[in-house]
Parts: structure tokens; sequence; C-alpha cells
């Protein structure tokens, strides 16, 4: 069967339930992890921008990102296209200041 492929936006993030936001942060974070496990067991750099984000919400709970992505979101309506990976990186990784 084949699958297509379905970039995550604001439009599905807001439309979507706690419970499905809360699974598409567990599932980033577990492909975060594998890139470093995988980059470990090679002997090579763990990817920078998943070490990076890794980094940035290493102290935050999952409901906390989640809330953080919804706020943007809300805050931006004109970019509800930006995929939830560019507002974790725009607003969490490297935010302005």
């Amino acid at each position: 069967m084949a699958q297509t492929s379905t970039t995550v936006d604001g439009n599905l993030w807001l439309s979507s339930s706690a419970e499905v936001r809360r699974a598409f942060l567990v599932g980033a974070t577990n492909m975060m992890s594998l890139e470093a496990a995988y980059a470990k067991k090679k002997g090579t750099p763990a990817p920078v921008a998943g070490a990076m984000a890794a980094k940035a919400v290493d102290q935050m709970t999952l409901d906390e990102v989640s809330n953080r992505i919804t706020r943007w979101y809300e805050a931006n309506p004109g970019r509800r296209n930006m995929p939830v990976m560019g507002v974790i990186w725009t607003d969490i990784v490297e935010p302005k200041k």
C-alpha cells in the first residue's frame, strides 16, 4: 500500500486533539534519539539540527512543548502553513530575543 507524506503544519496541528499532538511530539523525539544513537554507534557526530532541538526541549514536558507550539500558531495566524518542526526551530531552538 502506497503512503503519501503529510507535513504537519499549523492547520493540522490546531485541528488535532491533545493526544494526537503529543503522539507527534513523541515520534519526533524518538526520531531524534534514533539519529543520535545511530551516530554514536557509527562513531559520527549526531545530526546538528536534531541535537540542537533535543537540547532545547530537554527540560520541557510534552505538554509544555505542545502548548508553546499552539500559542505560536495562535499568535501567527498568517503563518499556519509553517511546519510544526519549523515552529519548534523558530520559537524554541533559536528564538529571537
